[in-house]
């Protein structure tokens, strides 16, 4: 997604404006991040990550929360989505409601406050009389990593305008500091006697730099939200203490890992972020920690635009699918120094022209809903141009638009249906000749389709959520069993193996259920991985004797939709794959990411 340097400013209004090398690098790299994130929403809305019981929304709360802190508008299709999807899965735990909250705040979308509201109110009831969050409804233990993004979260509330009481921020604070270390002596290379403290994960444990930056974000935000509500002796122990602990992120301060030898190295790279925008410092102990942390980001960026672990296209990976999306959003959060960035959602117009090299005339385009086409310097005045265009993959060119008017290079304005990948090109006539444009691939983002919104909450209404379905397969793949056609989740596939001849899979429900809807779909579903085998014909059998043929559509974000004529009881569906999409059948791995049964309203 193009996204103008202005959006990504790379500087505080008095921090040091980083080298021209840096700071351009830096936001390709973010438009990359967001690209790679964009690639990978589900068909329904959702990131699949992190996805169970405890946490129905999974990572997608973070993701867009990311986005939105990178410049993508709050009206954005994969943004629209993905709160549709989230708002009926409410959040078990702190860290679901935490980055929920923050998503909703930085959405900056107000209709959106009651769900805060309700939220914050699930939080403050989650809170221990200990000030240390556990993971929710007393579940496990209490630790500081909870407490942040419940700090964090309840502090977005406040932004939004929504009043936290004051003995909750008293409780976060005495829950904040009773996991500091004791003081530490040390002596530094002048032979300088120092202080040094950090914070630890559980009260009692050793420090770390994740945590530690933790407890410092957290005494920041305390202090915001107590003001004159603090008493004068706190405030100055607080700021004895985030000295006392900055020394120590300075003295053990990294750009891999989290020190001194704990996981989540991008948590804590995203904690430095929190910690220099929040105090207002550009230097940790004597580390520039935006530039080396930038530095080593962007040494560290794949090929794909992700941080840590991606699998590649054509391999389903949950384990590795959920990790390069945390790695990115925390990776992207610092880059963006989210935390300093006041405004969201404000992104500029992409621009388009095609090469003088491929042609007379030179086509122009801007913008995206509506897309501003035109041409410049033909050369001779011509009567009329004509505009064409088809989609990425396709051969045939069609009409998209006769222009005489001259006026602004006969430009003219015109809204796509969908969101997609198209080429455009241009041909203008005079009497005397003919000239042509070279070919521009432009990308329509910001088209809401009903139909995608719909995917977003079909999940609730699948009634296969309320059963487990006994599943026989012709054949499986091992990472990809039968099964996970009917786990109620869309990054899981079954596919079955590649030489299968007839593929096929049966579910055998324990009670019948009425219905009058199944719907499939595709095994890929993310947009980076078009392209791929997906079935095309099917043979569905209903109780082994009510037949249907349906064919798949061709496009891998839509469903396959099998509308019965009447309501029917169903009790076993049997679906087998006649043909593929860009494959074979023997000869590639076809299969079902989701197979849905509804009851819908005539």
């Amino acid at each position: 997604m193009k996204i103008p340097l202005a959006i990504l400013c790379l500087s505080t209004a008095s921090g040091p404006l980083y080298g021209q090398d840096l700071r351009l690098q830096a936001n390709d790299a973010i438009e990359k991040g967001v690209d790679f994130l964009l690639d990978r929403q589900l068909l329904d809305g959702s990131w699949g990550g992190w996805v169970d019981q405890w946490y129905p929304t999974g990572i997608t709360p973070l993701v867009v929360y990311t986005l939105l802190k990178c410049g993508v508008p709050s009206e954005h299709p994969a943004i629209m989505r993905a709160f549709t999807w989230m708002e009926p899965r409410p959040p078990q735990r702190v860290y679901s409601a935490g980055f929920t909250l923050l998503a909703l705040e930085a959405s900056q979308d107000r209709s959106k406050t009651p769900w805060m509201e309700e939220l914050a109110g699930d939080l403050l009831s989650w809170m221990p009389d200990s000030g240390v969050f556990d993971y929710g409804s007393g579940h496990s233990h209490e630790d500081l990593s909870n407490t942040l993004l419940a700090g964090l979260a309840l502090d977005a509330c406040e932004k939004a305008g929504i009043r936290i009481p004051t003995k909750y921020w008293r409780k976060l604070y005495t829950g904040t500091m009773s996991c500091l270390t004791p003081v530490e002596e040390v002596k530094n290379e002048a032979g300088e006697s120092l202080r040094r403290r950090g914070f630890t994960y559980r009260p009692g444990a050793g420090p770390s730099g994740s945590m530690t930056a933790a407890g410092i974000t957290l005494l920041e935000l305390c202090a915001r939200n107590l003001g004159d509500g603090l008493a004068a002796r706190h405030r100055k122990t607080m700021e004895k203490v985030q000295i006392e602990c900055l020394q120590w992120l300075g003295d053990f301060f990294v750009t891999s890992g989290n020190p001194p030898n704990r996981s989540w190295g991008a948590f804590n790279l995203w904690g430095y972020e929190r910690v220099g925008a929040l105090r207002g410092i550009e230097k940790i102990g004597a580390h520039d920690w935006y530039k080396e942390g930038a530095t080593a980001l962007l040494k560290r960026q794949t090929s794909l635009g992700s941080w840590d672990r991606t699998p590649s296209k054509e391999t389903i990976d949950l384990a590795q699918e959920q990790h390069g999306e945390l790695g990115t959003s925390m990776a992207l959060l610092f880059l963006r120094r989210a935390t300093a960035s006041a405004v969201s959602g404000a992104v500029g117009q992409p621009h388009w022209e095609s090469s003088p090299q491929q042609g007379e005339l030179i086509l122009r385009a801007s913008g995206d809903t509506p897309m501003t086409f035109w041409v410049s310097k033909p050369p001779i005045q011509p009567e009329i141009v004509r505009y064409f265009w088809r989609k990425v993959g396709d051969v045939e060119w069609r009409l998209l638009k006769e222009e005489k008017n001259p006026a602004q290079g006969f430009a003219f304005q015109h809204r796509f249906g969908t969101s997609g990948e198209f080429q455009i090109r241009a041909e203008a006539e005079s009497p005397e000749s003919l000239f042509n444009s070279g070919i521009i691939q432009v990308k329509i983002e910001m088209v809401l389709e009903h139909e995608l919104l719909e995917y977003a909450q079909d999940g609730e209404k699948n009634l296969l959520k309320r059963f487990l379905p006994e599943v026989r397969t012709s054949s499986e793949k091992s990472a990809h069993p039968g099964k996970l056609a009917a786990d109620t989740y869309l990054k899981t596939a079954w596919m079955c193996e590649v030489d299968d001849p007839n593929p096929s899979i049966t579910l055998t429900l324990p009670a019948a259920i009425k219905a009058n809807k199944v719907m499939f779909a595709h095994p890929n579903t993310m947009p980076f991985r078009k392209g791929l085998a997906r079935p095309r014909h099917l043979l569905i059998l209903l109780n082994s004797k009510l037949e249907f043929s349906l064919e798949m559509p061709k496009e891998e974000n839509r469903k396959g939709i099998l509308k019965l004529p009447k309501t029917t009881s169903i009790k076993t569906l049997e679906v087998r794959i006649l043909s593929a999409w860009t494959g074979e059948v023997g000869q590639s791995p076809l299969g079902f990411s989701e197979i849905e049964v509804q009851k819908a309203g005539r």
